[in-house]
């Protein structure tokens, strides 16, 4: 008997998240699905490149510090603050805001995009994406052939609020796209 076919889905990771997780076998936040992981492997490296890029502080906000870095950096804590003193990128205690901000979300803003993608180059075991395989279904696929996990697929979570001193995304989509 051939072997089954396999779907391998380049999915968004959830950065610290609240809620549960959903099953490995649920494709939501779904970049790309490929049919052998070498193309996934291929798209997710460009996607972690593009997003590294992006100046996309927020999975890095629930960290607690500097020094949670170091559990996805191969450098010690000496290197780390040498690497980026050396790419112009400030200690975040040298950020000062108002006592109600919170200062490490204003160290995050406060880099941009260009000294951001500079600090995910030092953390080496942190990533936006990852790949999930699962079997190909050929054909119908039945609501009488589901798994269980299938037919109760918890409500995704409510969107998150801003935070206090942040600004809000625009409501589009919306009357005639107009926000408000």
């Amino acid at each position: 008997m051939p072997p089954t076919p396999r779907l391998f889905i380049v999915r968004e990771k959830l950065h610290g998240q609240k809620w549960r997780s959903l099953p490995e076998k649920v494709n939501v936040r779904a970049k790309g699905v490929f049919t052998s992981r070498g193309e996934a492997e291929a798209f997710r490296a460009r996607a972690e490149r593009d997003e590294a890029r992006s100046g996309n502080f927020w999975p890095l906000y629930p960290m607690e510090g500097l020094s949670s870095f170091l559990e996805f950096s191969n450098f010690d804590e000496g290197v780390l603050l040498d690497w980026l003193l050396d790419h112009d990128i400030p200690h975040p205690s040298t950020v000062t805001v108002d006592e109600e901000n919170d200062p490490w979300l204003a160290w995050l803003q406060s880099l941009g995009p260009e000294k951001l993608a500079h600090l995910y180059e030092a953390l080496h075991h942190f990533s936006f994406f990852e790949i999930v395989e699962i079997s190909l279904v050929e054909g119908e696929y039945r609501p009488e052939d589901w798994e269980d996990w299938e037919l109760h697929i918890p409500d995704p979570p409510p969107p998150q609020r801003p935070l206090p001193g942040t600004v809000a995304f625009p409501n589009w989509g919306t009357e005639d796209d107009i926000p408000f």
